[in-house]
């Protein structure tokens, strides 16, 4: 039988990862990272897992506490694995996302860039329009009800890191604005109230499976409630009970989903009261917000980052512009007031259809959407109809661009690039490959998710 790996003593942690895990070296250079420590810290250190070739621990005990840290602001810190930051200050939090993408592009020869400062979120709490509640009846235990007798076991909240199938209850979120909480405690009490079932995840038995709110700067509440299709009397005991007490909402949407997993993406929504989509303002434009919508969750961070790319962009009303990964079309509807013709392009059917919606909600003609594959797109059918580009918007996901694409882009010879990434890793291996035509001549991280290790970056390339 194995041993329990044996603790690493006074750890000193120096150094913040990408991924929000902190960094020490032991005395014989081996690296290790730390789920709950930051830098200053000199702890002793538990292994709880190898991942990558890195070890993985938990500090267990403090000789010293960084002066970075202060006191997290949330009750459920120590077991939600969503603002781990949560226990450093802002200012400090910035400072170590700027190291982030600074050394993302220095490990690939970039090191004489200017990177401006990470332009810093107008909130640092409250900031999300979007949040997703899990349902359980099997909840995570806080460790002072373990060993007592518990009425009930039935919970609505997050995932515990690391364990999918455990949901620990979330009495109040710091991330969304109200009336967020109060619709998901009233949702879980009707339903405990009616004895509608909670989902077990690992059993697959149960009714109610997921909540969904979402809200926007204009003061519109949409809410998606998701079932596994049993008990559907009760289910119906549950949307009018909710109607009658619900604080204000503008839509509220039911999905019966009998999959192994809750997303709902290929499952119908059903509109059961109200309006079919709410409506999110950015720079003077209107976007439609449905529920299986893809947009920025912090709009008000999402106002700088187009006003970044909107200054990149330097359009003067003539030019032919090229949105790559359009989403939904913010980017290209907000470059369109200042542009001769945009094509945005994206993979997803349905995110083009609420592209197409956006550009009629706010009388934009000279813009157009088409979905397909990128690889496919980027050929010379579409260079005819649509002219050449002066000027390509790329936010691809996490993982880049596919080399091809990139090589299409090339072959575009475009005098301007803007690349805008929620991974600078990526970003900078694809800036890399594009060096062969163009050069970084801007560069704007911007923390679109305060309280994490995640950062936008966007860069301007010139040919």
């Amino acid at each position: 039988m194995a041993k329990p790996p044996v603790p690493i003593l006074s750890l000193e942690i120096t150094a913040m990862g990408g991924d929000g895990l902190a960094f020490g070296y032991t005395a014989t250079g081996r690296k290790i990272a730390v789920e709950n420590a930051t830098v200053g810290d000199i702890c002793d250190v538990k292994i709880v897992q190898r991942k990558r070739g890195i070890s993985i621990g938990r500090a267990v005990h403090f000789h010293k506490y960084s002066p970075h840290r202060i006191a997290p602001v949330c009750a459920h810190f120590d077991l939600c694995g969503g603002c781990r930051w949560q226990f450093a200050s802002y200012d400090q939090q910035l400072v170590w996302k700027q190291d982030f993408v600074r050394d993302s592009f220095r490990s690939l020869g970039f090191n004489d860039i200017e990177i401006a400062p990470v332009l810093p979120s107008p909130q640092v709490y409250f900031y999300r329009n979007k949040l997703e509640f899990s349902a359980s009846d099997d909840r995570w235990l806080d460790i002072p009800e373990l060993g007592q007798e518990v009425t009930s076991k039935n919970a609505l909240g997050f995932h515990v890191p690391n364990r999918w199938s455990k949901i620990f209850q979330v009495n109040y979120c710091h991330l969304q604005t109200d009336p967020s909480n109060q619709i998901r405690q009233t949702v879980q009490q009707i339903a405990e109230a009616i004895e509608l079932d909670f989902y077990n995840p690992v059993s697959q038995t149960g009714t109610l499976r997921n909540l969904i709110i979402r809200t926007t700067n204009t003061g519109q509440v949409m809410v998606i409630v998701q079932f596994y299709p049993r008990q559907l009397d009760k289910q119906e005991q549950l949307i009018e009970q909710f109607l009658q007490v619900c604080p204000t909402m503008h839509s509220l949407y039911t999905v019966q989903n009998d999959k192994g997993n809750d997303t709902f993406y290929d499952c119908d929504t059903v509109l059961r009261w109200g309006q079919p989509y709410i409506v999110e303002e950015l720079h003077g434009l209107k976007f439609a917000i449905t529920p299986k919508s893809f947009f920025q969750v912090n709009p008000a961070q999402a106002e700088n980052l187009l006003t970044v790319i909107q200054k990149f962009a330097q359009l003067t009303n003539q030019e032919i512009v090229y949105d790559l990964y359009a989403g939904t079309g913010t980017i290209s509807l907000i470059l369109a007031k200042q542009a001769k013709q945009v094509l945005g392009i994206e993979l997803v059917p349905d995110a083009v259809r609420d592209a197409h919606r956006n550009k009629e909600l706010n009388n934009l003609d000279h813009v157009d959407f088409v979905a397909g594959d990128m690889k496919e797109m980027l050929q010379p059918a579409t260079i005819a109809q649509y002219g050449k580009p002066h000027l390509i918007v790329t936010d691809p996901p996490r993982s880049g661009m596919h080399p091809q694409v990139i090589q299409q882009l090339l072959e575009l010879d475009a005098p301007r690039l803007i690349y805008v990434s929620c991974n600078p890793v990526s970003q900078a291996r694809d800036i890399q490959l594009l060096g062969a035509k163009y050069r970084i001549t801007a560069m704007q991280p911007i923390d679109m998710f305060p309280q994490t290790a995640h950062v936008e970056n966007v860069v301007l390339l010139e040919r």
